[in-house]
């Protein structure tokens, strides 16, 4: 969570402004880290087999973050709030 308010714009986490970041030249986009936040909340057996299920898939990097979302019942959880926000 501190993350998101201390190295994001509000839809990437880009670091800017940090002496340190942890990844140089990486951004995350800010949904996929609430939608990460939220996979937390969940059991971890219910995670374990719904990313088990399909590895492939979730690994693909054509595989949005919103479908993760919905197999796991996060629906709206993980949405880009704009185009800018999709990182690769």
């Amino acid at each position: 969570r501190d993350i998101i308010s201390d190295g994001s714009d509000l839809l990437v986490i880009d670091f800017k402004g940090w002496d340190d970041p942890p990844m140089w030249g990486v951004n995350y986009a800010v949904s996929d880290a609430n939608l990460a936040l939220a996979m937390l909340d969940l059991p971890a057996d219910d995670v374990r087999a719904a990313l088990a299920g399909d590895w492939a898939g979730w690994v693909d990097p054509q595989t949005p973050s919103t479908a993760l979302a919905a197999e796991l019942g996060l629906a709206g959880v993980g949405a880009p709030t704009s185009a800018r926000a999709s990182c690769p």
